[in-house]
């Protein structure tokens, strides 16, 4: 099933740090155990690449830090020198809106900037499909696990089959099953919603 989607905005991530996720880590915040680097739309799972130096452009940042124009996020890394030697991809950022309340899609109006290019472009390719906050906070890769309250070996072999080597979803009907499981599980960060994640550029 094709989805509509809204591009929410363009960022650039850092693809240069590997293997930064301790066992700990993993065993607490991951459903497959054996992904290297996920990618998020959770910028504390996956960093965005002029935040590594704490370069700031805010005067261009969108909705919760990503850039409303692509323009301007190419001339801030072309600008970063310390990003010349280093491997990121420029991507876009999409809300999946089947399945959005009509009041939901209020809330959305207001906060994506209008002048954003509606949908992705033929020539991206899509990454995967996060289920996230309406902040970009995680539930696949940055809601903890609680081994006294879930069981987490079964959450694992339910889920990991639908997962990529990027840990997120490539099925449509699986992200949306894992979106109402999170409601649930999450309360406190409900309701969450399906973002896609679009690669437009891959700097090496």
């Amino acid at each position: 099933m094709k989805s509509r989607e809204r591009i929410v905005g363009f960022d650039a991530r850092e693809m240069w740090l590997t293997d930064n996720w301790s066992d700990d880590r993993k065993n607490s915040f991951l459903i497959r155990l054996d992904v290297s680097k996920p990618l998020s739309t959770d910028v504390l799972v996956w960093p965005a690449a002029l935040d590594e130096e704490g370069v700031g452009y805010i005067e261009s940042y969108g909705y919760q830090g990503l850039w409303s124009e692509l323009y301007n996020l190419r001339n801030a890394v072309n600008n970063a020198k310390f990003l010349q030697s280093k491997h990121y991809y420029t991507v876009a950022i999409t809300l999946l809106l089947d399945g959005i309340s009509q009041y939901d899609l209020g809330i959305w109006d207001s906060l994506i900037q209008s002048d954003l290019p509606v949908a992705p472009e033929d020539t991206w390719t899509r990454i995967g499909i996060d289920v996230s906050d309406i902040s970009l906070l995680s539930g696949l890769m940055n809601c903890g696990f609680d081994p006294m309250m879930e069981n987490v070996d079964y959450l694992r072999s339910k889920w990991s089959p639908y997962l990529n080597k990027y840990h997120l979803f490539s099925d449509y009907h699986a992200a949306l099953e894992f979106k109402e499981f999170s409601n649930e599980r999450v309360k406190e960060h409900a309701p969450f919603y399906l973002f896609g994640i679009w690669l437009i550029e891959n700097v090496i």
